[in-house]
């Protein structure tokens, strides 16, 4: 009876605290201080704010993934254009690290800001490379 008791909760907690949680409740964080010198959301430029707080913090995972440092995890600067612009045809075409992407959250959601111009992208991505 104790193993099995054990055995549960390893397997509740395991649930709650993986990164990886597909439970529909969206993930809620109470924070209201994104680190390294950014107060709130609100500190951020407006164009992270309009298309990507919603979802993102810069320095910690929220709904979807922290975005700090991108540029040392993504395979390069065209596949941002294309994953911001319309992440849809890299699901069409089976793109691993998308896909892969994918998996962290299960909001039904898609980066497809195709009225971004390249200019705004270029803005974005240096703005998360800092």
């Amino acid at each position: 009876m104790k193993y099995l008791y054990f055995l549960l909760t390893t397997l509740v907690l395991t649930s709650c605290f993986n990164g990886n949680n597909k439970s529909k409740e969206p993930v809620n964080f109470c924070a209201t201080r994104d680190l390294e010198g950014y107060e709130s959301k609100e500190d951020y430029p407006e164009l992270f704010r309009e298309k990507c707080s919603t979802c993102h913090f810069l320095y910690k995972n929220s709904t979807g993934p922290e975005l700090s440092k991108i540029t040392d995890r993504i395979p390069n600067k065209n596949w941002f254009s294309l994953f911001i612009s319309n992440e849809d045809s890299l699901i069409q075409a089976k793109d691993e690290y998308t896909l892969t992407i994918n998996q962290y959250s299960n909001i039904d959601w898609s980066h497809n800001f195709n009225e971004l111009t390249n200019d705004e992208i270029d803005e974005l991505l240096s703005f998360l490379s800092e």
